[in-house]
């Protein structure tokens, strides 16, 4: 009876020093804190859109946001998947640099590393793209 170190799930060694160095990472570039900071200032940006009459809601927690795009925004009724002002919103989006996909909540996680001006980039595209997706579809 011999044991094999190479069970799936059973703490291959090379996979727990991949962790452990995975997690002094996280320690020495203090990505929780910036998740925290950064995701508090995306928020904030993303809240700032709220005067868009496209935008229903915006929640989050920490680096994981979500824009609720809306067709109107006092009954909250919402864009399907297939509306045309979100196929828009979604090429503008992508032509601008900001990849993500489109729907009814705008899902938004970038990397734990990320800065506060690719922060502020990212919600300036949102903005901009917002406005043209408005514009276009009569919604100003």
């Amino acid at each position: 009876n011999k044991l094999s170190p190479l069970l799936t799930y059973g703490g291959h060694a090379a996979a727990c020093a991949a962790a452990l160095v995975n997690l002094e990472i996280f320690e020495r570039e203090d990505l929780v804190g910036n998740s925290r900071d950064m995701g508090a200032r995306l928020k904030k940006g993303l809240e700032e859109l709220s005067s868009h009459p496209t935008v229903g809601d915006v929640r989050g927690l920490g680096l994981l946001a979500g824009l609720e795009l809306v067709r109107d925004k006092d009954s909250k009724e919402k864009f399907k998947d297939d509306d045309p002002e979100l196929k828009t919103f979604g090429e503008s989006l992508a032509d601008k640099g900001l990849l993500t996909r489109v729907a009814g909540v705008l899902p938004l996680s970038p990397p734990l590393c990320i800065t506060a001006e690719q922060v502020d980039r990212m919600v300036s595209i949102i903005d901009d793209s917002l406005t043209e997706m408005e514009a276009a579809h009569g919604f100003a």
